[in-house]
């Protein structure tokens, strides 16, 4: 891979939360160990219909477009959920324009920091290029380079997040949810596009993300294909001290 995806960045975090939207604190750094035992996704027929364009109508296309993708869709997907039954959660999926190599693209899946715990905070209900005098384009440059060099991206929203019944709440930081969140969100990737895309996965998260990419990094065993590695920015991490601080607060 042209990324060393095996690299796992440690630059530990706090995370504190908002409505929709967070800031995020520096703290100790966190370390977890990598495919313990872990449920086998036997899922069957994970995608549910057929995915959706990602348009979004009060944005202009500038603001949720990755320009070297051929498509952007959000795919509702089966995963096993916080109480142990499988659920469904939501993630966009981004494919390159070129075609797939011998083997098919291979898939990173991108866990986003925190951005609250409605349901219209789910990054597929938002622009990845968030509005307003200095828009954040960072993510959508990082999107746009991957499905460039030839990757598919899966950008899960984590469970409870934007999910279809609006019902389930958000399971904030609890590591086998977020990590099952990506870990089927790469699998039911791999059962929609089929041979255009490859067993060989990865993950790249930041803050929130960053934990679940070490949580995704642990259970990698779940989705039963060809893990790669992680890459970690900033996880959020020594809990305790963020819940003290919390109740201080």
């Amino acid at each position: 891979m042209k990324l060393n995806l095996l690299t796992v960045m440690l630059l530990g975090s706090g995370l504190f939360l908002t409505a929709c939207g967070g800031s995020d604190n520096k703290g100790d750094n966190s370390t977890t160990s990598t495919n313990v035992n872990a449920d086998v996704n036997n899922i069957q027929n994970p995608v549910v219909n057929t995915p959706v364009p990602y348009v979004l109508e009060d944005y202009d296309k500038e603001y949720y477009t990755v320009p070297n993708a051929e498509e952007g869709v959000v795919m509702t997907y089966k995963m096993q959920g916080i109480k142990g039954q499988e659920t469904q959660a939501t993630a966009l999926v981004f494919t390159p324009k070129t075609e797939p190599p011998a083997g098919g693209w291979p898939i990173v899946a991108w866990a986003h920091g925190s951005v609250g715990v409605g349901d219209d905070c789910a990054p597929s209900r938002n622009p990845i290029v968030r509005g307003g005098l200095l828009p954040d384009v960072h993510t959508q440059k990082m999107i746009d380079s991957f499905v460039q060099a030839g990757y598919v991206v899966v950008a899960p929203d984590y469970e409870g997040l934007g999910e279809p019944s609006g019902t389930e709440i958000h399971p904030f930081l609890h590591l086998k949810s977020a990590a099952y969140s990506i870990t089927d969100a790469v699998v039911a990737t791999k059962s929609w596009l089929g041979n255009k895309a490859s067993n060989k996965w990865t993950v790249v998260g930041v803050s929130q993300g960053g934990h679940a990419a070490l949580g995704a990094a642990q259970y990698a065993a779940r989705a039963n294909m060809d893990y790669k590695g992680a890459v970690a920015l900033a996880p959020a991490n020594n809990l305790e001290m963020i819940e003290s601080l919390s109740d201080m607060a």
